[in-house]
């Protein structure tokens, strides 16, 4: 069992969810391409790039 109390395994967790996020984004958004997302102190982040917008510019 992997724990979130434990710095190595809150890594792997949050590793984990960002290829998780990752694979969302391309099935939503075909064309996506994953450009960096590491895992950070808080959390994690992608970095994408898209070939059309996705917000509507206000």
């Amino acid at each position: 069992m992997i724990s979130h109390d434990n710095p190595t395994e809150l890594e792997t967790i949050r590793h984990s969810c960002a290829h998780l996020m990752a694979q969302a984004v391309q099935e939503l958004f075909p064309g996506t391409q994953v450009t960096i997302g590491p895992v950070i102190e808080d959390g994690f982040f992608y970095d994408f790039l898209v070939k059309r917008r996705l917000f509507l510019k206000i």
